[in-house]
């Protein structure tokens, strides 16, 4: 089983990583205070050293790390660099992860440190001091990698298929060797090339299908997330291309532009959504909004969204009990307060206390954490 051979794995990744990294650590002298600032390393008379050396500290992360189950099933694999600081009597802490990969690899790789015992402490001047230390941990599974092989089972019949002019054949192989490693998006563009024969709108429905397994992957491997994504946008573009005014095709184009995040692309999709949409289709409105709001706000045009939001207020506040979401009332408040109107902020407050008495408390406690430079007051001109 997999997680059996990761000690093997763990050395051997990790000895590679030295060979191609000689200086593999990064050493910063740091204050007796934690909360003082952090000067860079100028040089050392001695590095800190683990007892029995890299071989030793090798040794000890193999024998004390266990590969989660979950990362495990999923193959999730990378290098989660970690920071820590040996202090001058030699033992371990301040452990933060300074490079993430998933937070279950991160969280083991910061247990395991801490289990470290003392080092032999670095020393500049004749004296021990404090040393930052950074230090890669290489989660790797050891083996052939069997959706690689089945991938790869699947190109070949579509590219025999292919050579044999089966079109769909070959189509339907290069479908499943994608779905089954969404990273591989050249075959994505191999499917394209099929599909260019074909008059019907099979590639919409393909393209669609690629952009919703492109997503849940991102999902499911954040270290690549942006990547998923990136591919995510550049397919529902093309879809756009052949339907710019389809109401189905604007709104997920919103929202992938809003990941990306590309704030002056929402803006733009979120106009051309606005000037389409049915009176009477108040929830997609609201949606559309929260996400323009949004990034209108990000960008610093606090104007903007308070001329966006404050003529559609009674429309907003107007919807269904079914959907109450309240993002882009929320986003006006905050507006106003950046624009030192507090009166202004206040009246929509109150609508908003009024509009959802039930879970205005959540509301504020998200909004400590998503608007921090607004709450304080925010908080005061609910009361």
């Amino acid at each position: 089983m997999k997680i059996k051979t990761f000690v093997a794995a763990l050395l051997l990744t990790s000895f590679a990583a030295y060979a191609d990294e000689p200086k593999c650590t990064e050493l910063i002298i740091v204050k007796d205070n934690p909360s003082d600032d952090i000067y860079e390393f100028v040089s050392l008379e001695s590095e800190p050293e683990f007892p029995g050396g890299i071989n030793g500290l090798m040794q000890f992360l193999s024998d004390n790390i266990r590969y989660p189950d979950t990362c495990a099933e999923a193959e999730i694999e990378g290098k989660v660099i970690v920071k820590f600081t040996v202090f001058k009597d030699g033992h371990v802490g301040n452990i933060e992860v300074a490079k993430p990969v998933h937070p279950l690899l991160d969280a083991e790789a910061v247990r395991a440190i801490g289990l470290l015992p003392k080092w032999k402490p670095g020393v500049l001047d004749g004296k021990p001091v404090n040393v930052w230390y950074h230090l890669p941990i290489n989660f790797k599974l050891q083996g052939d990698n069997p959706k690689s092989a089945e991938s790869d089972k699947f190109v070949a019949l579509g590219d025999e298929a292919l050579s044999q002019g089966n079109n769909a054949h070959a189509y339907a192989y290069y479908k499943e060797a994608f779905d089954i490693i969404p990273s591989r998006f050249y075959l994505v563009e191999k499917c394209d090339s099929i599909m260019a024969l074909d008059s019907s709108n099979q590639q919409d429905e393909f393209h669609r299908w690629a952009v919703s397994r492109l997503m849940r992957e991102a999902k499911n491997d954040g270290m690549n997330s942006m990547d998923y994504i990136d591919n995510a946008v550049t397919l529902q573009e093309k879809i756009l291309e052949r339907h710019p005014n389809d109401l189905d095709e604007l709104i997920p184009m919103e929202i992938l532009y809003s990941y990306v995040p590309n704030h002056q692309k929402v803006s733009e999709i979120a106009t051309r959504i606005y000037a389409i949409l049915p009176s009477n289709e108040i929830g997609t409105l609201v949606d559309a909004m929260a996400f323009d709001t949004a990034s209108r706000y990000t960008l610093g045009d606090y104007q903007g969204v308070v001329n966006l939001v404050k003529p559609k207020l009674d429309i907003l506040f107007s919807q269904s009990p079914d959907n109450r979401r309240v993002d882009p009332m929320v986003d006006l408040a905050d507006a106003f307060i950046m624009l030192s109107k507090p009166k202004e902020a206040e009246k929509v407050i109150d609508r908003i206390k009024a509009f959802v008495p039930d879970i205005f408390e959540q509301i504020l406690k998200y909004h400590a954490v998503s608007s921090p430079e607004t709450h304080t007051k925010f908080l005061e001109l609910s009361k």
